[in-house]
């Protein structure tokens, strides 16, 4: 056998070892979610056991114990707003700087952006097994919130597409925020990325998001809606809207995403287009402007389960007036979705 022979082996067997090392951690993802105790890439799982025991009889020289697993919960559904962030294990890191010098990556390259250079375009089929080895997170208000942990081994894509985008900032400069990124998914129990304690997120469903389109999208819908007689002229208009869209992205992205009012408000903000503007309208019309989005405590009808999101209008005047405006959202399952129009709401007598 010749040297290129030699080399080719060398290559296949390598390669070999990299899918059966990612398919091993792919594995060891999804069922950290199903028995009583696992090791992910993140650390120990624990679930919660009801163990008894009982002395054992005269012959015995111990106790009996038997465990048993706790009651099965209902899901805990999460709609989240933040950023996409990462974080190594000592041997991964020194990995991955191995790999920035063998790929000549220059030492002033962010490390943020020398990571997504190794786990895309020509570098990816190299270096993507450290995909599965980074401990992924969600950071929301520039906090770490959640490990996540995907459903579908594909999603590691979307989390390395993140990282060509500039790590987030506070987002009480939301307006000048670029990016965001939306996770839905299963909230587990708590794993730990290196040492800091945090509830894993299995991902069945995450987005990058770009708000300009977001912009660009909403300012399209209004432009279409805008009518003359509104009362004000089409770019008074395009900038109400552009307003709303903002209070509402910056109301929404301060919460981990996991009640059900929450997940209900995060439904609205980026899966209705035309709220944004019928909120402008109102506030045109009643000389008001968006104050707050508050979801009202979950109400079982039937077998659903229905949250009514209320926004609150307040008088731009001295003379303190409100108006509340809502909608009704079913959160029963994974995917929150509208099930009333948005109309004028009266608080019921309590």
């Amino acid at each position: 056998m010749n040297l290129s022979e030699n080399s080719a082996t060398a290559d296949v067997v390598k390669n070999i070892e990299i899918v059966q090392e990612r398919n091993k951690i792919q594995n060891k993802d999804e069922v950290v979610f199903q028995n009583d105790l696992q090791e992910n890439n993140v650390g120990k799982i624990n679930l919660e056991e009801e163990c008894s025991c009982k002395k054992g009889n005269a012959m015995d020289s111990g106790e009996q114990c038997s465990c048993k697993k706790g009651n099965p919960k209902s899901p805990t559904y999460v709609n989240a707003i933040g950023r996409i962030d990462y974080a190594y294990r000592p041997d991964v890191e020194l990995e991955v700087l191995q790999a920035r010098i063998a790929e000549g990556i220059p030492s002033d390259v962010t490390d943020r952006e020398g990571l997504h250079r190794l786990l895309s375009g020509d570098l990816k089929n190299q270096y993507f097994y450290l995909a599965s080895e980074v401990c992924w997170l969600l950071k929301i208000a520039n906090m770490p919130s959640y490990i996540l942990i995907p459903a579908d081994p594909r999603f590691y894509d979307l989390f390395v597409a993140s990282l060509a985008y500039p790590p987030g900032r506070p987002f009480d400069l939301i307006t000048n925020q670029p990016v965001i990124d939306n996770i839905v998914g299963e909230k587990g129990p708590i794993g730990k990325c290196n040492s800091l304690p945090l509830p894993l997120l299995k991902v069945d469903k995450a987005r990058t998001i770009l708000l300009e389109d977001v912009r660009k999208n909403v300012t399209y819908i209004a432009d279409k809606a805008f009518k003359s007689g509104m009362g004000f002229t089409q770019d008074e208009y395009r900038d109400s809207v552009m307003s709303v869209v903002n209070k509402m992205i910056e109301i929404v992205s301060e919460n981990e995403g996991a009640s059900d009012g929450q997940r209900a408000i995060a439904a609205l903000v980026f899966g209705s287009a035309s709220l944004p503007t019928e909120v402008a309208i109102i506030q045109r019309k009643e000389g008001v402007i968006l104050e707050n989005v508050i979801a009202s405590p979950t109400k079982m009808i039937g077998n659903s389960k229905i949250v009514t999101v209320v926004i609150t209008f307040k008088s731009k005047d001295v003379g303190y007036h409100i108006s509340q405006y809502a909608i009704a959202v079913d959160v029963t399952n994974k995917f929150p979705f509208m099930v009333s129009p948005f109309k004028e709401y009266n608080p019921p007598n309590l």
